[in-house]
């Protein structure tokens, strides 16, 4: 979802490492790409995204390093992506432009897994998850356009129904358990979400949910978020040009000076930005691209093609 205007809403950052060594966090030793050096990840990561494509635009380079580095990397796709459509059909074929992105970064598809959820808009009056997660009432089921209960496609259902036979309704008491359930699953050492600053209210509310969740398990596991929407807008942020990624508008500068910059193996990076691996992993999202009535939505999403990722660590 493109978002152009400014959202007005004020940084309110919950604790994060405060280091101010740039390429170093949670013990995992990121160094700058211009020095040429590496980083070594945990052994297990798991990526949590909110929509189909954000697993692309946070952590390719991340997925692909942990590949190399024969870590156990598994991806999670929390919502189908069906944002105003009246049936399943969008929602699966996002679900599948997943997949295909996925596969061209090296991922074995018994480590992708899809809980389901709906995607019912940017605004957090209007998100899924935002509401979920303000939701009191743990079994209030909020339906989308496409139904009331969980779904994936044929060869490769939501995870519930997949160890259940069954689907989860949509509402907070079903989520939670989805997404504990998939945690233990991955059994992570290291957790990639969306970001608390993020404008798009499945964002921050996914980081939220698992902020929650991890902060009671008993095994300590890390948490970096990854910034998709600034609230400055999608046309101000990122630009389109350049290898490294610039502080958003209005983000400040202090917090900006905490992000872990990741940079992305040497196998991802080329010369042309075409053939560059993130941004065909990108352009399978097929859906979100469409070049003729849509170019300022292309743009925004290929500027995440870059020589770097970053994120920030929060403390839990």
């Amino acid at each position: 979802m493109f978002k152009s205007e400014s959202h007005g809403r004020g940084w309110n950052p919950a604790p994060t490492s405060g280091k101010t060594g740039l390429f170093v966090g949670s013990g995992f030793h990121a160094r700058p790409p211009e020095h040429g050096l590496s980083l070594h990840l945990p052994n297990s990561i798991l990526v949590l995204a909110p929509h189909p494509d954000d697993e692309i635009l946070m952590a390719a380079g991340i997925i692909r390093r942990a590949l190399k580095q024969s870590a156990r990397i598994s991806v999670c796709i929390v919502t189908n992506g069906d944002h105003m459509c009246a049936d399943t059909s969008k929602g699966v074929r996002r679900l599948g432009e997943s997949l295909d992105a996925l596969r061209l970064l090296g991922m074995d598809e018994r480590n992708i897994y899809f809980l389901g959820y709906p995607d019912t808009g940017f605004e957090p009056e209007n998100s899924f998850l935002a509401r979920l997660f303000d939701e009191k009432d743990r079994l209030m089921v909020y339906p989308s356009a496409c139904g009331n209960e969980t779904y994936g496609l044929g060869s490769k259902p939501d995870l519930r129904y997949a160890h259940s036979g069954r689907h989860s309704p949509y509402c907070k008491a079903a989520f939670i358990k989805d997404l504990i359930y998939v945690i233990r699953l991955a059994s992570p050492e290291l957790i990639i979400t969306s970001s608390q600053w993020d404008a798009h209210g499945d964002h921050m509310a996914l980081y939220r949910f698992t902020h929650d969740i991890v902060s009671a398990m008993p095994n300590r596991i890390s948490l970096w978020e990854s910034l998709i929407h600034s609230k400055a807008g999608d046309d101000c942020w990122p630009l389109p040009n350049g290898d490294d990624f610039t502080r958003p508008p209005g983000f400040p500068e202090m917090l900006w000076q905490t992000r872990i910059r990741v940079p992305m193996p040497e196998d991802m990076l080329s010369g042309f930005q075409e053939e560059h691996m993130k941004y065909r992993a990108i352009l399978a999202h097929r859906s979100a691209l469409n070049f003729e009535t849509e170019p300022e939505v292309a743009k925004y999403l290929l500027s995440f093609a870059k020589a770097e990722e970053i994120f920030w660590e929060t403390v839990l």
